[in-house]
């Protein structure tokens, strides 16, 4: 088991094998996905995890970071527990506040909006898969424009 999340090593070790697969098909780098699959299985909470840790590396109280956002306290902790998702709106104050940069930020929002979406249904990885390879394709044909 792995951090008493329930999942057994076999299926994280298959997830880091699909990764490693995916990034000599695709050329993207997978490493960085693979690190929040063996920490935290709860794929929801990869972006508040993150606003935490960085809220909390920089002394900022919830209160303060919720005020700043204009959010209510309450709504702010839900969401870096996973029970409330970010809004695409509050990446850039959040990027700015937090200085963290705004891409990663956004990517984080992303991948937790995909996944609360699939909800872990048992045809993700392959959709992702498809979609990945999709996207892969468009973004060769863009370059070739």
């Amino acid at each position: 088991m792995i951090g008493g999340a329930g999942i057994r090593e076999n299926n994280v070790n298959f997830f880091l094998y699909k990764s490693s697969l995916l990034s000599k098909i695709l050329g993207y780098n997978f490493l960085f996905w693979s690190k929040f699959v063996k920490t935290r299985i709860e794929h929801k909470k990869m972006i508040g995890e993150h606003i935490r840790v960085l809220r909390e590396n920089q002394n900022l109280l919830l209160r303060e970071l919720a005020a700043t956002l204009r959010i209510d306290t309450a709504m702010l902790s839900k969401m870096e527990r996973g029970l409330r998702p970010f809004r695409k709106e509050d990446i850039k104050p959040l990027s700015n506040i937090l200085k963290e940069n705004e891409s990663k930020l956004y990517t984080l929002w992303l991948a937790d909006k995909i996944l609360r979406v699939t909800d872990n249904d048992k045809f993700t990885s392959d959709a992702l898969e498809i979609a990945l390879m999709s996207c892969k394709q468009n973004n060769m044909n863009q370059k070739n424009r």
